[in-house]
């Protein structure tokens, strides 16, 4: 029991997102001028739940892949044999169901964007459709489903009126999600060419997405510092203490760095520093009274 308990916590691949998916709903958040209550508990838990279900359908739907992958077949635990598929099952549309019901008491706009979200998380990984073998099209998924819609998720739980003020920070989350799905697929492309997955990335190529990657990620950049200057969402101490606990949990990885190492291995281990200080602060500006 104790190791099938572990083996659905594995599943979760919690992980991979807490912090991501932290840092988009307290910008959501923040763009809707929100404050620290149930609600905003409820938001995050709702799209860590929303996230969890991404990650564990796509697990199990992915599990005979995987399985041909030596790291990846130790990572999915219905690969391993550690949890059966329809274990996984199971408990994937559980998850579900709690969010649904989650999604519920924060309103009828969070519902639809954070159902919707589902929906395309399904459709993302499950074999009968499966858009991420979708070119572009697994760009458009992979950037609303793990990104974007949680935006919304979060803004709408505060914004009882109509307003636009979630364009610009949608998009910033939104196209550096694009990035971070053109990292996958360079990191799995070996593998999805084994089972004919034809993604972005297979069908540009590596060089050629490399440079969409940065594109992204430029562009990205560019619209979180417009949604900073014109909407204000984050004080300028928050700012502060982001940058200043990013370059303290970054001395370690910097050191750690290899010349053999890939340009996506050097991203990764540069990326964690700046998530887990940037997830500190903006947690900060919601507790501290005087933020």
């Amino acid at each position: 029991m104790k190791q099938q308990l572990r083996a659905i916590l594995e599943l979760t691949r919690y992980r991979e997102y807490l912090k991501f998916v932290l840092i988009i709903s307290l910008l959501g958040v923040a763009t809707a001028n929100g404050i620290f209550g149930w609600r905003l508990i409820g938001v995050v838990v709702a799209n860590w739940l929303i996230v969890a279900f991404a990650f564990m359908i796509n697990d199990v739907e992915d599990a005979k892949d995987d399985a041909q992958n030596l790291t990846k077949a130790k990572r999915n635990p219905i690969s391993a044999g550690r949890l059966s598929v329809s274990t996984g099952y199971t408990i994937t549309f559980l998850v579900v169901f709690i969010t649904v019901i989650l999604l519920y008491f924060l309103g009828l706009r969070p519902l639809i964007v954070g159902v919707i979200c589902l929906v395309i998380s399904f459709l993302y990984s499950w074999r009968a459709i499966r858009l991420k073998s979708i070119p572009v099209i697994d760009l458009l998924s992979h950037g609303l489903m793990l990104a974007g819609l949680l935006l919304l998720v979060s803004f709408f739980a505060f914004e009882a009126s109509i307003s636009y003020r979630w364009i610009w920070p949608f998009l910033s989350v939104t196209l550096i999600s694009f990035y971070g799905q053109l990292h996958n697929e360079l990191r799995d492309l070996e593998t999805d060419l084994k089972v004919g997955i034809k993604n972005t990335a297979v069908f540009l190529g590596k060089v050629k997405t490399q440079w969409l990657m940065m594109t992204f990620l430029f562009l990205g950049v560019v619209s979180g510092i417009v949604s900073l200057i014109i909407l204000e969402l984050i004080p300028l101490w928050v700012l502060i203490l982001a940058a200043g606990l990013t370059l303290i949990l970054i001395i370690k990885p910097l050191l750690q760095l290899r010349s053999n190492q890939s340009l996506a291995e050097k991203q990764e281990s540069l990326r964690k520093p700046f998530e887990i200080a940037t997830a500190i602060a903006l947690t900060l500006q919601f507790l501290i009274p005087w933020g």
